[in-house]
């Protein structure tokens, strides 16, 4: 697909883009952005929230068809964190994925959100350590 060309100078706006729900044109290979008031991100405050919404990549329906040659997760080792108040990918699946990927070390994040790394910033420390340790 081609992108669409951009208007002329004059014709652009010259304020800065905000995120806006729902999206004005969405992009077919898209999905559309989560509005501000969305629950994957809790109890971060308002600021940082809307910083995570603007600055995360659009998600790509591709990644349902993209194909691949190898899975990492059966070379690799792996660590995991469940995040067990994740919006997003239910903790269940979580779990499962870590257990076929046969994780080293699973830590339960009690009340961790989707973006455990900011809810939870020590257990994900911990475990990034304990990993980089043990593969040195």
């Amino acid at each position: 697909m081609r992108p669409s060309p951009r208007p002329p100078a004059a014709t652009r706006s010259t304020s800065p883009a905000r995120p806006s729900w729902p999206p004005s044109s969405p992009r077919p290979h898209t999905a559309p952005a989560h509005p501000p008031d969305d629950t994957r991100a809790p109890p971060h405050p308002t600021p940082d929230t809307r910083l995570m919404q603007a600055t995360q990549r659009p998600f790509s329906a591709t990644c349902f068809t993209d194909t691949t040659a190898a899975v990492a997760w059966r070379t690799i080792p792996s660590w995991g964190l469940v995040a067990d108040t994740d919006k997003a990918i239910p903790p269940a699946l979580q779990r499962f994925f870590y257990d076929r990927a046969r994780a080293r070390h699973v830590v339960e994040a009690r009340g961790a959100s989707h973006v455990a790394m900011i809810s939870h910033p020590r257990a994900t420390a911990r475990l990034i350590e304990q990993a980089a340790r043990a593969t040195g």
